[in-house]
């Protein structure tokens, strides 16, 4: 009965997987024009930084806070490691899903992806976006067993803006292109928002 559970869960968690990715995907292409690399159209768009990314972190809490309801009836029967094992795996899925529709959707508008910098760079702050996602997901794990589980969910909200707005805005994406830079942007005359 449990395992019916929890496949119920990872079934309604992967629709709501594919309306936050279709939600992610429906903003890009609303403000992507035809000059537009993958950088500029993915990264720089902030609705699924401060929309649909919480929202999948929600998910992940709320499905965790189902299985932590369940806890001790778990603990009982001795499947505490099992029920982790596969929170883990139904974690992994749902961000890769999310990941692999936003980034998928983006290749098949036909427009090239790193025209604004170095491909190896672009590539490198796309894969570490899904690592860090990832890992700020398997945090939100721990408060399976956490006396305080709000905290967490709210340390791992914290960590996806810092890396988003700190590392990945002020520093990775001035490694990918100058023209992510202020002081390039001023000193160079470019007046457009990229």
């Amino acid at each position: 009965m449990k395992k019916l559970g929890l496949s119920y869960k990872s079934r309604s968690g992967g629709w709501i997987v594919l309306v936050l990715a279709f939600l992610a995907v429906w903003n890009f292409l609303s403000v992507v024009s035809n000059h537009d690399d993958m950088i500029s159209a993915l990264i720089r768009t902030n609705f699924t930084v401060m929309v649909t990314q919480p929202a999948l972190l929600g998910l992940i809490a709320w499905q965790v806070a189902q299985m932590r309801s369940m806890h001790r009836l778990i603990a009982i029967r001795g499947k505490t490691e099992q029920i982790q094992w596969l929170l883990i795996q139904l974690t992994g899925f749902e961000v890769m899903l999310y990941f692999t529709l936003y980034y998928g959707s983006f290749l098949l508008t036909g427009q090239p992806a790193f025209i604004d910098g170095n491909p190896v760079v672009g590539s490198l702050i796309l894969v570490m976006r899904v690592g860090s996602f990832l890992l700020i997901g398997f945090f939100g794990l721990i408060s399976y067993k956490s006396r305080q589980p709000g905290l967490v969910l709210v340390i791992a909200l914290l960590f996806n803006y810092v890396y988003h707005y700190v590392i990945e805005m002020q520093c990775l994406l001035i490694q990918y292109s100058p023209v992510y830079d202020p002081i390039y942007r001023a000193t160079h005359q470019i007046h457009q928002h990229v």
